[in-house]
């Protein structure tokens, strides 16, 4: 059965009716019942008390947590699927501001001892192995080039359980340009059996690197249904009349040099074709 078959039913609740048609779309390509289940043998299945299949989410950072937010509740609200999700702690404070934010209440939060990786690191995957050994589980779900992404798939794989990867598919092939990222990113890309890819580019990346076809689907980026989903909850709607303007962030450490010169050339160009748009930066 392919990926791109039947999508599920999920996300009717009035909360989600707000979401535009193709956004809506995006989150039910990303929840197919047969997507998951089809890991599953009969036997398992039919071990399910309520016939929703469990479904672990693994996050540890503020981007992850808004990635996959809508996906989360997405699945809560669907009718075949249960999904957990695990906060790993390698965020503090603003992973639980953002936690908060989305409506999230982690099922399992790990304990964060040492500030240093590899402290952070050994201690995940020992509290990962005991989640993951609490009960059976029909996938793991991990988004983007973390280490709590990548200490997920891990788990998950080692564990023999399918790992669903979120934003699959990037990539720079420059080991170094983001570090540790792109490796960590490359890293899931083989132990994953779904890889849910942002664009028809990463898309095609992940099939170059010999992934079949049959388990790549081009989703989007789920931080647009964040977004709408944001918007809809906390009433955050355009309140200016007349003309907008253009928010610019640039955060990255990889964003300095040539790679940020060509960006504000490029923000020079729309201010120049649009004289209009008041261009507004914000540095982090």
């Amino acid at each position: 059965m392919r990926l791109l078959g039947s999508v599920a039913s999920a996300a009717r609740s009035s909360s989600w009716s707000t979401l535009m048609p193709r956004h809506r779309a995006r989150i039910r390509g990303l929840l197919q019942p047969g997507l998951i289940s089809r890991c599953c043998d009969e036997e398992f299945l039919h071990t399910l008390p309520d016939g929703k299949v469990p479904i672990l989410i693994v996050c540890g950072t503020r981007p992850e947590i808004i990635k996959l937010a809508s996906v989360y509740h997405a699945l809560r609200e669907s009718s075949w699927a249960r999904p957990s999700w695990v906060h790993t702690g390698q965020h503090g404070d603003m992973a639980v501001q953002m936690l908060a934010c989305f409506n999230v209440k982690p099922d399992h939060v790990l304990e964060r001892k040492e500030e240093s990786l590899l402290d952070f690191s050994t201690g995940c995957r020992v509290q990962l192995d005991a989640v993951l050994r609490s009960k059976p589980w029909a996938a793991v779900i991990v988004q983007g080039d973390t280490e709590s992404a990548f200490l997920g798939a891990l788990s998950g794989f080692y564990h023999q359980i399918p790992v669903a990867h979120v934003e699959a598919g990037l990539r720079t092939y420059n080991l170094n340009r983001p570090f540790p990222e792109e490796g960590l990113r490359q890293m899931i890309g083989r132990i994953a059996s779904f890889h849910f890819a942002p664009t028809s580019r990463a898309a095609k990346a992940l099939e170059r690197e010999g992934v079949s076809p049959q388990k790549i689907m081009v989703t989007g980026n789920t931080v647009v249904d964040a977004q709408l989903w944001a918007c809809a909850q906390h009433d955050i709607r355009r309140r200016l009349v007349g003309k907008g303007h253009l928010l610019v962030t640039m955060h990255r450490r990889e964003n300095w040099g040539a790679d940020v010169e060509h960006a504000c050339a490029a923000v020079a160009d729309i201010a120049r074709e649009f004289p209009r748009c008041r261009c507004c930066f914000r540095c982090t």
